[in-house]
């Protein structure tokens, strides 16, 4: 073989190992932004899941708080005779056979 096919099948292997070495460039690129990708996707699920339990989480606390106001309203409406409510409502109950 003489040097000229030597130089040019050395130039052709290496054209072709650096087209290979672009291509796996390439790839790995890719690969590392689909992986951003999932790991922002990922990242966006959780907070939005955490966002949610808190959100429920408030809200039952809230629910929970109206019923603790209601129940010291009770409490102090009926340690006090009753209360204009109590007074409203006798008055309702008593009237509501008049009629």
């Amino acid at each position: 073989m003489s040097i000229d096919r030597r130089a040019r099948a050395a130039g052709i292997a290496c054209a072709v190992m650096c087209a290979g070495m672009r291509a796996a460039m390439t790839t790995m690129r890719m690969l590392a932004a689909a992986l951003v990708l999932v790991t922002i996707a990922c990242l966006r699920a959780m907070v939005s899941a955490i966002n949610e339990v808190g959100q429920a989480m408030g809200n039952e606390i809230i629910a929970e708080y109206a019923v603790c106001r209601k129940q010291r309203h009770i409490e102090r409406t009926q340690a006090s005779g009753g209360g204009l409510c109590a007074r409203l409502h006798d008055i309702r109950t008593a009237t509501a056979g008049d009629v």
